[in-house]
């Protein structure tokens, strides 16, 4: 899971520079647990902006579609 525990213990880590301590951190179920955890987070951004930019290019589409038919309805007026 990801937690603000396991980011502190990777930080204390990271700023004392032990290799050893580090490399058997990175063999942990708690660091692969970690990983998983960025990851699938990470994935759930990126589908939410996929989403957001699937909307937006569909709006402004629309938007252009609807522009154009204005146009013509106002030339149609005139």
């Amino acid at each position: 899971m990801f937690s603000l525990e396991t980011m502190n213990k990777i930080r204390a880590l990271a700023e004392k520079g032990d290799r050893e301590a580090i490399e058997q951190f990175l063999q942990s179920e708690e660091a692969a647990e970690f990983q998983r955890s960025v990851g699938n987070a990470w994935n759930a951004i990126e589908g939410m902006f996929s989403v957001y930019a699937d909307f937006a290019s569909s709006f402004f589409r629309e938007n252009e579609n609807f522009r154009k038919f204005i146009a013509e309805l106002n030339k149609k007026a005139d």
